[in-house]
């Protein structure tokens, strides 16, 4: 009879943040803009893409 092994995994990476994530694809030039427009504007990719988004929405409400 095999003797069965149980290994106990090592925890995960730690959540970062308590909101959910989203992920999307994109083209590579768009990616090279954002991050254009991230480091312009001294901010990391993912908080260009918030602020990009939060502009939009509230441009197409008015």
């Amino acid at each position: 009879m095999a003797k069965s092994i149980f290994v106990k995994r090592k925890p995960g990476r730690p959540a970062t943040g308590s909101d959910r994530l989203v992920a999307a694809r994109m083209p590579n030039d768009l990616i090279d803009a954002l991050d254009k427009w991230a480091c312009a504007n001294g901010v990391e990719r993912s908080e260009a893409i918030r602020t990009l988004l939060w502009r939009a929405l509230k441009t197409k409400a008015k």
